[in-house]
Formats: C-alpha cells, sequence, structure tokens
C-alpha cells in the first residue's frame, strides 16, 4: 500500500499536479493583537489557493475582539508567494485592504510577518497552516 502511495507522490511531482509542501493552498489561521488605545485581538482564519506562478488567492474571515464584544468580516485575499516570502492583501468586508509581508520559517507550516493598512501599523501576525502539506496528505494511512 505504501508503494502505491508513494508512485501517486511521484506522478504529481513528475506532471506538476500537485502543489509543494511549501506553498500557500491550506487553511492558515493566526492573531494580531493591537494596543492603540483599545486593546483588541484580530483572529484571522483564511483557505488560500496559489497557482505554479505563486499567485495566491482566497478568502476567510476576520473576527476582531474589543473589551466591549466581538465583530466579525468576511475576507478575500490577494497576493504573492515567492518562496519564502509572501505578500498579500487581505480585506475585510466593507474595509480597506490590510497589507501583509512575511515569509515561512524552517518548518514550512508558519508564516511570521507583519500587518500594515486597515487600522494595523505594523502589528505582528504568525500564520499557522492548519491542513498538511500534500506530502502528508499522500503518505498517512
Amino acid at each position: 500500500m505504501n508503494v502505491v502511495r508513494v508512485a501517486v507522490f511521484a506522478a504529481c511531482l513528475v506532471l506538476g499536479g500537485c502543489e509543494s509542501t511549501e506553498g500557500l493552498a491550506g487553511v492558515w489561521s493566526g492573531t494580531a493583537r493591537v494596543s492603540t488605545g483599545i486593546s483588541t485581538s484580530t483572529f484571522f482564519s483564511l483557505t488560500l489557493t496559489e497557482t505554479p506562478q505563486g499567485v495566491v488567492s482566497g478568502a476567510g474571515r476576520i473576527t476582531t475582539t474589543t473589551p466591549t464584544g466581538q465583530t466579525n468580516f468576511p475576507a478575500t485575499v490577494a497576493g504573492a508567494h515567492a518562496h519564502p516570502a509572501v505578500s498579500l492583501a487581505i480585506t475585510a468586508s466593507g474595509a480597506t485592504p490590510a497589507n501583509f509581508s512575511g515569509a515561512f520559517d524552517a518548518t514550512l507550516s508558519r508564516i511570521h510577518g507583519v500587518l500594515y493598512g486597515s487600522g494595523f501599523f505594523g502589528d505582528s501576525l504568525h500564520l499557522v497552516r492548519n491542513t498538511p502539506g500534500v506530502t502528508a496528505r499522500l503518505l498517512e494511512p
């Protein structure tokens, strides 16, 4: 059975039909904490896709929590990936885009970066991959 999985993975690599484990395809999440007067946390949950040319797109949800409550916003994402660098424009419904610039860490399951725009002023955002890379999915029983 493992031979079949290895053969499928090898075929994906040869034919170019599978994304790289370095790619952004999958579900990512992270929290940015902002302290500008009122302390807030902003949670990002993003489902991303990536073309072989490194063009990134996706959608998700942004949840902002303040001392007075929580607000959810649908969001869209557009950007680019030139490994290890990642650049994303994340737009919450009715807001100007927040620009995220970051880079993959050595595990390829985290992206560390900063947010500017739409109320962010260089705030840290660490995105964590919530779905396994293609290699892990192919090799699991």
